[in-house]
């Protein structure tokens, strides 16, 4: 479980270098947030209302503080992603703010939402274990009411999946009531998708690596060795395989076994030998595919009007701008085949490269870091103003040459003495286009700030995969591989 005052999410060098206002909260999670009997007692997501309560909080009040209530925007990071995209596609939350950024997860996540009968069948394990097993949901609350914090968090601990890759015993629920969606399919239309506002995704280049890291490496050798590749040859991938794909439970072959070798097949790299390094990063692709990149991908490409609505089509569609980030932080000490890992941006949007206190706990950044943070909370910062990454608070274009730094000008900093962006004589920006239906275009966060690029349609074949092939798989088991074949 995290907290808002962690120090990665130190707002101080965010607000103070982009005169804006970060307002954070804390919100009910696990069985106290998400417990789901279908009853008033426990109707399931108060977490998601405890935010909405705090954005009307903030909508109300934020004027006292010097920011302006009709310029709000949600942002937050895989689970806190998760957690922004529930509220754009929830009408009760709509008037409390205007643009929404989701970096790194969507409500599209397998993770990330359940059906009513799945969150019932958890509620009722949870009451299994807690020994409050009565006939009456009342009753059971009542008994649940009885239990310590220690007592019902110590429950929570028993119910993580042990075969599942990534398991969240209570996510957010499809209710019909905080998401007034009559099924499944009308949820993935966004019939009730924000009407207004812009919306930003993102993804990071290896989202997978840091679970790999922590799912699959219980080895006390390896740990004191992290260098050493967590897979070494193919029985290990195929193993993981299994567990990434969360059938490590399903004792069907003739079922489970389809599954893995489609997947497998749809990642093989055919033009060349399988090598040590190979079995890791293809089992990183999968594992960042399937949980991050493509559910957010996909949100996004939904929201673009991709899955249009027969006799519905929407009359506007929301400005949407994506982004991917590369850079792995120069002195991180973490395996190099970990790449740029899942929660990587936040020190960059965040402006932790400029935090004297963090470098001197964790590790410490370049010039060119801190400069690559500054670009990142320059768009950020007005995405927030005005919808746009572009658009300076002046009015103007980022890419404007009056942006450039043509002199030696040095910036203070409190860690080093200063920084010397010399190096900036070029504009470092470049124009951020938005993510259309017809190009999926977005931005491309690199190693060195002048090296952004713009790339399209990332990820697609991927994502068509999990989005339209693996779903039709784990409804029929026995496809034949020429079928696959005749639809791809």
């Amino acid at each position: 479980m995290g907290t808002a005052t962690l120090s990665v999410y130190d707002a101080r060098f965010l607000a103070a270098r982009q005169n804006i206002i970060v307002a954070s909260m804390n919100y009910r999670l696990g069985s106290f947030g998400f417990l789901y009997m279908n009853t008033e007692e426990a109707p399931g997501n108060m977490g998601l209302w405890d935010q909405r309560l705090a954005m009307k909080w903030i909508k109300d009040h934020i004027e006292d503080f010097g920011g302006d209530p009709y310029r709000i925007t949600l942002f937050g990071e895989s689970a806190g992603a998760v957690s922004v995209s529930t509220h754009v596609v929830s009408p009760w939350s709509h008037s409390y703010y205007n643009n929404a950024i989701m970096q790194s997860g969507s409500i599209f996540s397998n993770w990330g939402l359940a059906t009513s009968e799945i969150s019932l069948n958890q509620t009722q394990r949870l009451a299994k274990i807690l020994g409050c097993v009565y006939p009456s949901p009342s009753d059971q609350i009542k008994c649940l009411r009885s239990k310590s914090i220690t007592e019902i968090l110590d429950a929570h601990d028993t119910m993580y999946d042990p075969a599942s890759y990534f398991s969240v015993p209570f996510p957010p629920v499809l209710d019909n009531n905080f998401f007034p969606y009559e099924n499944s399919q009308s949820f993935r239309q966004l019939r009730h998708l924000k009407p207004s506002g812009a919306l930003m995704f993102g993804i990071n280049k290896n989202e997978g690596s840091y679970f790999l890291l922590y799912a699959f490496v219980t080895n006390s050798k390896w740990m004191k060795n992290m260098t050493d590749l967590p897979i070494k040859n193919r029985m290990d991938y195929l193993r993981c395989l299994r567990q990434v794909l969360d059938l490590d439970d399903d004792d069907r072959p003739e079922f489970t076994e389809p599954l893995i070798r489609y997947t497998d097949f749809e990642y093989q790299n055919y033009n060349q030998l399988p090598t040590l390094e190979s079995w890791t990063e293809r089992l990183e692709e999968i594992s960042s595919d399937r949980s991050f990149k493509c559910p957010t991908i996909n949100m996004a490409t939904a929201v673009t009007n991709d899955y249009r609505i027969p006799g519905r089509r929407r009359a506007h569609t929301l400005p949407v701008y994506f982004y991917e980030f590369q850079h792995r932080t120069l002195s991180l000490p973490m395996p190099k085949w970990t790449g740029t890992m899942h929660g990587y941006e936040i020190e960059y949007v965040f402006g932790i490269p400029f935090s004297p206190q963090f470098q001197a706990s964790y590790y410490r950044f370049t010039d060119e870091e801190r400069q690559l943070s500054d670009i990142m909370m320059t768009y950020w910062a007005n995405f927030a103003r005005t919808g746009d990454p572009n658009i300076l608070p002046d009015g103007r274009h980022v890419t404007d040459n009056e942006n450039a730094e043509d002199s030696d000008e040095l910036i203070e900093d409190e860690f080093e003495n200063s920084v010397n962006l010399k190096q900036r004589r070029k504009n470092p920006f470049i124009g951020w286009p938005e993510f259309r239906n017809s190009t999926k275009a977005y931005i491309i966060f690199r190693s060195a700030p002048g090296n952004l690029l713009v790339g399209t349609r990332p990820r697609h074949r991927q994502c068509l995969f999990w989005r339209r092939w693996y779903p039709a798989l784990l409804q029929q088991g026995n496809l034949s591989f020429i079928i696959i074949c005749l639809f791809l």
